[in-house]
């Protein structure tokens, strides 16, 4: 019997969804090989609008062979962001993780935050939501826990939910601790924002029961000296919404392109150029992941082996091509080469597809 390509992915995404997604246990997330390591992880392609003429959308590849790129790009980022959160990575994710169309946003002014102990109203210019509120809130930090603040969504239905952070990075924060508390217990994530941060990491996907059970706590606990930053919690991904000119896409927000999921997380004070380099929506969607995965990344702390940029691409190639196509910048100035390009050059096993490298 033989399965089209589409059937294959389908299949293996339903099996992979049938696994608890994200770490499920009483204490902490999952350690390993990139316990510290810092991940920003994109998805290609994706719903993108024609926001220079009528405000359209369209996928940028066509059905190929039953597949559209943009649509598979972010099934196979699935499995990738799981397999990175078990060994341990911090995830920046520069398109969405998983497929949850409800949404919930919980700022620090909402009525689901509560605070104990001792916080203080940050007069910061850079923060997520209206200009009107107050930026985020702050708490020194104590070696035992002394000031929590607590988010607690009201969800509509039972299920998986990714949850994320919007977090002001910043050279005073420490390995802030959040306590993930879903129904198969309470899972702790440490985010050290003295390295990233100022837009959203992933705590990983937990299991809800509808309500308001689950919440999000963040604690003052650290051994080091500095502040910790109560801002946002986003739980699930949501639907388009950003209208370019057509209305919105309707479509799931993981399957739009990363440029979306990049502005609807933009922040106050952050200026677009921070992500976007040209006017049209589809030339931006190209390049704003990596410049988005700039801004966010602080390179001064740290080596740049603790971090690295991910994207994932398919190609529906014709003929016999078949492999990993190596992605070459075409720079050959030696003060700011890559160090790894002459080796991806020369690598024996890229043979069936260095003739079809791309330079960016």
């Amino acid at each position: 019997m033989s399965l089209s390509a589409s059937k294959i992915a389908a299949f293996a995404l339903a099996l992979a969804w049938s696994i608890p997604h994200g770490a499920q246990t009483l204490t902490g997330r999952p350690d390993g090989a990139l316990t510290a390591k810092i991940v920003f992880l994109h998805a290609g392609h994706g719903w993108t609008a024609r926001n220079t003429t009528d405000g359209s959308w369209y996928t940028q590849r066509p059905e190929t062979f039953e597949i559209v790129e943009d649509l598979l790009n972010h099934d196979f980022h699935d499995f990738q962001a799981q397999a990175l959160w078990n060994a341990g990575a911090t995830i920046v994710p520069l398109r969405p993780i998983g497929k949850q169309t409800i949404e919930r946003v919980v700022d620090n002014d909402d009525a689901g935050v509560q605070f104990t102990g001792d916080w203080f109203n940050s007069t910061s210019p850079i923060f997520f939501g209206d200009a009107s509120d107050v930026p985020y809130r702050f708490a020194n930090t104590t070696t035992q826990e002394t000031a929590v603040a607590v988010y607690q969504p009201e969800l509509p239905e039972a299920g998986f939910y990714p949850v994320y952070a919007w977090t002001h990075a910043g050279s005073n924060r420490v390995p802030q601790l959040y306590r993930v508390v879903h129904s198969g217990g309470t899972t702790e994530v440490r985010v050290d924002h003295r390295r990233v941060g100022t837009g959203l990491v992933y705590l990983g996907t937990y299991f809800f029961h509808a309500g308001n059970e689950g919440r999000v706590e963040i604690s003052n606990q650290s051994p080091l000296r500095g502040v910790v930053i109560a801002d946002m919690i986003r739980f699930g991904n949501g639907l388009g919404d950003i209208n370019r000119g057509g209305g919105p896409s309707g479509q799931p927000r993981h399957d739009e392109a990363g440029l979306y999921w990049i502005q609807k997380h933009l922040g106050q004070g952050i200026p677009d150029s921070e992500y976007r380099s040209t006017a049209d929506d589809g030339n931006a969607s190209v390049s704003a992941p990596t410049r988005w995965a700039e801004h966010m990344n602080n390179e001064a702390v740290g080596s740049p082996a603790d971090r690295v940029f991910l994207s994932h691409h398919s190609n529906a190639a014709t003929g016999t091509a078949r492999g990993v196509i190596a992605l070459l910048n075409g720079n050959n100035n030696l003060a700011t080469r890559t160090p790894n390009q002459r080796r991806l050059r020369r690598d024996p096993r890229n043979r069936d597809q260095r003739r079809h490298a791309r330079r960016r």
